[in-house]
Parts: C-alpha cells; sequence; structure tokens
C-alpha cells in the first residue's frame, strides 16, 4: 500500500511534525497546498498525491484530521463522479 500526506500546512511545518512524531519514514509522497494554485478546499493537493501515487484518486482513501472535513467532503464528490 502506498502512503502520502496531503497538507494544507506549509512543508517546513509538516515535516517538523511528522519528525518528530517518527513518522515520516511511512509516507512515499509529501504534497503541501504550497505546491499548488488552490488551498485544500479544492481537489488540486489530492490530485497531486494521487498522480505522484501514480493512483487514480478514485482509487485513493482520505483521512482528514480537520473539522470541517473539506478533504473528505471532495473526495466522497471526486469519487463518486
Amino acid at each position: 500500500m502506498k502512503l502520502a500526506v496531503a497538507t494544507g500546512l506549509p512543508r517546513e511545518l509538516f515535516l517538523l511534525c511528522l519528525e518528530h512524531n517518527s513518522v515520516l519514514g511511512l509516507f512515499d509522497i509529501l504534497c503541501s497546498t504550497d505546491e499548488v494554485k488552490r488551498g485544500k478546499e479544492y481537489p488540486d493537493v489530492f490530485e497531486l498525491a494521487a498522480q505522484r501515487l501514480g493512483v487514480a484518486p478514485q482509487h485513493c482513501l482520505v483521512f482528514e484530521d480537520v473539522l470541517p472535513d473539506t478533504g473528505c467532503r471532495w473526495s466522497r464528490r471526486r469519487i463518486s463522479t
């Protein structure tokens, strides 16, 4: 199974968090909204993560860590289309 981080945080912040919690090595791909035109309320960062993983978006599962779950709402809409 391939794992990615697709976050709205700047790279320097999420890298520190992942390193501090000793989970950085678990992820194959790291993506931030800094790398795309639009924020996390749009699918751009999720699509970038899927593309870098080499997986179609409809075959991805999203776990969101913030309420409201904008990422999960996007992923449900995206997968159903």
